[in-house]
């Protein structure tokens, strides 16, 4: 139907921009990357083929540009960007930052470690799950680099945030 093709349509707009704007912030930040992750995760999860040829697409993009800034910057790009930021990880400070972000977090983390539990057992896992789970676990191993530290978690105290914000707006409504 004509509605059909429409609403498909508009997805893989929805979709191509949504994708767009992860390249566009894993080359502003490159701890975007772990969101990246979690979207292609989410996807595959969801739909196996949409993922690989969304996540095909995705590489080719992002090998595209990572291609045109090395090019254009002879090589700099690289040895700057990427061979600069490449450290063996100090585990003692990996377990000190988790031990912190716990402690910190505690009044967030059980709400959304208990929504995660109810979408896993009574509905479907959603994409904020996914993302609260991959860039803790990414970001907090990634914090134990040197230059790397406390700030690699920001990102998943965003997503506890948004997630034990889901619990209680869901628990107030009375849909859990």
């Amino acid at each position: 139907s004509a509605e059909g093709l429409a609403y498909s349509a508009r997805r893989r707009v929805l979709t191509g921009l949504g994708f767009l704007m992860l390249i566009l912030a894993g080359y502003t930040k490159q701890l975007a990357a772990f969101s990246a992750m979690a979207a292609l995760i989410w996807l595959f999860i969801r739909n196996p083929r949409r993922a690989v040829a969304w996540g095909f697409v995705f590489g080719m993009v992002g090998a595209a540009i990572f291609a045109f800034l090395y090019v254009t910057t002879g090589g700099q790009w690289w040895k700057q960007a990427i061979v600069a930021n490449v450290n063996s990880t100090f585990w003692p400070q990996v377990e000190g930052l988790f031990r912190l972000w716990f402690s910190l977090h505690g009044f967030l983390i059980v709400p959304a470690a208990l929504l995660i539990a109810y979408e896993i057992y009574f509905d479907r896992i959603s994409l904020y799950a996914i993302w609260l789970i991959v860039v803790l676990t990414l970001g907090g191993f990634s914090s134990g680099t040197w230059g790397g530290g406390d700030s690699y978690f920001a990102t998943s105290v965003a997503a506890v945030s948004l997630m034990s914000g889901l619990f209680f707006s869901r628990w107030i409504a009375g849909a859990l």
